[in-house]
């Protein structure tokens, strides 16, 4: 029986499992050697080194209770920091078990992410959490790219789960860059997973000739809190234009009849178009068009 193996290997001494050798050694023969009636011994045995062991070892006991209830604790208490690319990679991965949240456009969803995890990075649905409580899904900005939220979500989910933490990947297209920053911004994330992002998007539009496609996101995600890449863009554009330095001016300028939102940044002052410069990561203020997350 599993009882007697284990009492014949264990060592004697404060190994608890010893007390098992010594009550059978007492027994009768007979007794240990008739089938039932030896699980009968062994089941009193097993209840005497309970007791025995509880009267005798009380610390032994309480550290016994202290570790069960450590184990039983689904997640255990992680620290609070809200940037997960400091926590161990257990911390990490508790967090993306339990309950998740519905991410929604237009009231359809595209895409879920664990409650706990979400809590942790997104100081807007922290918000919207102390309010609602209850809630299960959310409704991001309508010009928020599904394709973009699903990359994030995907690398969250990702990085949870390796052994060291990455920031989230850069795209070799800049319109997809543009997508994915913005998401990440109406998902309120720290700045600090996308910052060479946002750095990189900066030097292009205030150094380069963009496309006209790209200019067209600008246009398409920006909102009056979100806007440092247009208010980069657009003083580019105004110093080519000063200097002749665009290519096609008919072109342009029949782009820029379009496209009324970036003629009037382009042919503003160069303080009319905001820049809202390292936007902080606990900013809780939303405006009305992002008032849904």
């Amino acid at each position: 029986m599993v009882g007697q193996i284990r009492s014949q290997s264990a060592p004697r001494g404060s190994n608890p499992f010893a007390l098992l050798q010594d009550n059978l050694q007492q027994q009768p023969v007979s007794a240990r050697q008739s089938g039932h009636q030896t699980d009968n011994v062994q089941q009193t045995t097993y209840e005497l080194i309970s007791s025995q062991a509880t009267s005798r070892s009380p610390k032994r006991s309480a550290v016994r209770a202290k570790t069960e209830a450590w184990l039983n604790e689904i997640p255990r208490p992680i620290p609070t920091s809200a940037n997960i690319l400091v926590l161990t990679q257990s911390d990490r991965e508790n967090l993306i078990h339990g309950p998740r949240i519905s991410l929604c456009i237009n009231n359809i969803p595209i895409d879920a992410i664990p409650t706990n995890l979400f809590l942790r990075i997104s100081h807007r649905f922290r918000a919207v959490h102390t309010t609602l409580p209850e809630t299960r899904a959310v409704n991001l900005a309508p010009n928020t790219e599904p394709d973009a939220i699903r990359y994030i979500t995907r690398w969250l989910r990702a990085t949870s789960k390796q052994d060291t933490a990455t920031s989230l990947p850069s795209l070799t297209s800049v319109r997809d860059q543009i997508a994915v920053c913005h998401a990440a911004h109406i998902l309120g994330l720290p700045r600090a997973y996308y910052a060479h992002q946002v750095r990189y998007l900066r030097k292009y539009f205030g150094r380069c000739i963009p496309t006209y496609r790209e200019l067209h996101t600008l246009e398409m995600l920006s909102t009056p809190r979100w806007n440092m890449l247009l208010a980069c863009a657009a003083k580019n554009l105004r110093w080519l234009a000063r200097n002749d330095e665009v290519p096609d001016p008919e072109v342009f300028a029949e782009f820029l009849a379009r496209h009324p939102r970036i003629r009037e940044a382009v042919e503003g002052d160069d303080g009319d178009v905001g820049d809202d410069g390292d936007e902080g990561e606990e900013e809780d203020e939303v405006d009305e068009e992002e008032r849904s997350l």
